[in-house]
């Protein structure tokens, strides 16, 4: 019998942190990338969060603008 996987909740806003997670990256390069307009993000009272939509977008920007491997 297969046994499914039990659904993981993801979450519609990520905090700067879980995004810095996913991407396996500093905090600084995080607000760099924001700064710079590269991903929308919202303030609520003092918490900074990212759309899931926006890592989405980023990171299939990045894919897009990206040498293919391998190539000769």
């Amino acid at each position: 019998m297969l046994a499914l996987a039990p659904l993981q909740y993801e979450p519609d806003l990520l905090s700067v942190t879980e995004f810095c997670r996913r991407l396996s990256i500093g905090r600084t390069v995080a607000y760099e990338i924001i700064a710079a307009g590269e991903v929308a993000s919202l303030l609520i009272g003092r918490k900074r969060l990212i759309p899931r939509a926006e890592l989405e977008k980023f990171i299939a920007a990045r894919l897009k603008s990206a040498p293919a491997a391998g190539g000769a």
